[in-house]
């Protein structure tokens, strides 16, 4: 039989010993350095200055002073001089600066990492539902030198994941993929009635849900409005069309050409203008072309551009008596008879429609 025990080399009581006490109260002593093993500091290769009765820590590498050649090794102040114990493999150990586990591997003291646990509570208890649970104020997940990535995995289509939003225990928000692979945001004021307030579609990206426009018409306080029912600032000015009657275009299109100016309306509508010179001594025709062509006319007028240009008599009574009506190609201008040696800039204008 040896002297020592095989585990924590606590030394045994021999037959016919003589102070028996000493040998108890050593094995006591050791038993007391290393039980419920509470470390001062992992990792001092030179003694404390000043440590208090009782301390422990595992010695560095490369010790120095009391502790040369005691690396790894659990070193115990007591009655003011130093003890060492080497560990065994699979000792663990806390470090009660900073709350973490280490065990020694062999070699070295390492992290004890939670691997393989059925659940984890921290501050929290947890069951087999919720098998990691956290009280505390902050969560914080940060990175290892560059990404961090979190993932919520499902086993198929129908299933559900996703982060639930809960006040009192009770669900009001849900952000993911539940019950299917759209993510969507969900929302209730109760936790068991659920509405869908925005959708995004995996295959194409498109938005709905109640936080959107229902249709065209929709015109609800605080949904977000869709491409295909709103108008952009592309579609203000440009081309007008229609198909089927309705508007397929831009909303307004404004235009020049040598025979004036014109802007026509997505719901049909066009105006027309142009300046001419007016021969107000002939009686004969004078057509002025429209400058884009103009479906259905609906109403024309001449007037004179600036007063100061009706400078004469024959021009005023031109203006007062200018007859104008509109035909399928432009303003046709026509005296009763001819008024006098003169001509009158006038401004035409035309009213209709361009479908």
């Amino acid at each position: 039989m040896t002297g020592t025990s095989p585990t924590l080399g606590l030394p045994y009581l021999q037959p016919s010993q003589a102070q028996k006490h000493v040998t108890h109260n050593e094995a006591l002593a050791r038993l007391d350095a290393v039980t419920q093993l509470s470390i001062a500091a992992l990792g001092p290769s030179s003694p404390p200055a000043s440590p208090a009765e009782g301390d422990r820590f595992i010695v560095g590498p490369g010790a120095t002073g009391d502790w040369a050649g005691r690396d790894q090794q659990i070193a115990i102040h007591r009655g003011g001089a130093w003890s060492f114990t080497p560990p065994l493999p699979g000792w663990v150990a806390l470090l009660r600066d900073i709350g973490t586990l280490v065990r020694f591997d062999g070699n070295e003291w390492v992290p004890v990492h939670v691997n393989d646990a059925e659940t984890l509570g921290i501050n929290a208890q947890a069951d087999t539902v919720n098998r990691l649970s956290v009280a505390a104020p902050a969560t914080l997940l940060n990175h290892d030198g560059d990404d961090h990535r979190l993932t919520v995995n499902k086993a198929g289509t129908g299933d559900t994941a996703s982060l639930l939003f809960q006040s009192g225990w009770s669900g009001r928000a849900e952000v993911g993929l539940a019950g299917e692979d759209a993510f969507a945001i969900r929302v209730s004021p109760d936790g068991s009635t659920w509405q869908t307030a925005l959708r995004l579609d995996p295959d194409s990206g498109a938005a709905s849900g109640s936080a959107v426009q229902q249709g065209p018409e929709d015109a609800s306080p605080g949904r977000l409005m869709l491409a295909e029912h709103g108008v952009l600032r592309a579609q203000i000015l440009g081309p007008v069309a229609q198909i089927g009657g309705q508007p397929a275009g831009a909303i307004l299109e404004r235009g020049q050409t040598t025979q004036g100016h014109f802007v026509k309306w997505a719901d049909g509508t066009m105006i027309c203008s142009r300046t001419v010179t007016v021969d107000v001594d002939s009686s004969a025709p004078q057509l002025f072309d429209y400058p884009a062509p103009m479906a259905t006319p609906l109403a024309v007028h001449a007037g004179g551009i600036d007063p100061a240009q009706a400078s004469t008599a024959a021009q005023r009574r031109a203006l007062g008596t200018l007859p104008v009506w509109a035909t399928a190609t432009g303003w046709h201008i026509q005296l009763e008879a001819p008024i006098a040696a003169e001509t009158l800039e006038v401004a035409l204008l035309a009213y209709g429609l361009w479908i």
